[in-house]
């Protein structure tokens, strides 16, 4: 079942997570990586909101774990973000 993913990222900015998903070979606008199937961010006054749907929570878990986490230090991004989970009817 798909699963949707809310990210908040204190002190984060788009900029900072667009470089990092270029690193990763899924630009903006371009295909999600693997079990990721659409997603969008947004500035808030305090950093960024990521939102995105995976196949899985299992999917989302081994790609931030495995690719976006050790990439995300490589642009400056130290902080966790706060996630939560979402049951999605689609």
């Amino acid at each position: 079942m798909a699963v949707g993913v809310v990210l908040e990222f204190d002190g984060v900015t788009v900029a900072q997570y667009d470089r990092v998903m270029e690193m990763l070979g899924a630009a903006a606008g371009g295909p999600m990586p693997a079990g990721g199937l659409f997603g969008w961010v947004i500035a808030t006054k305090n950093g960024i909101r990521v939102a995105e749907v995976w196949e899985s929570v299992e999917a989302f878990r081994q790609f931030s774990a495995e690719r976006f986490g050790p990439k995300a230090g490589e642009v400056g991004i130290t902080v966790a973000p706060r996630i939560s989970f979402r049951d999605i009817h689609c």
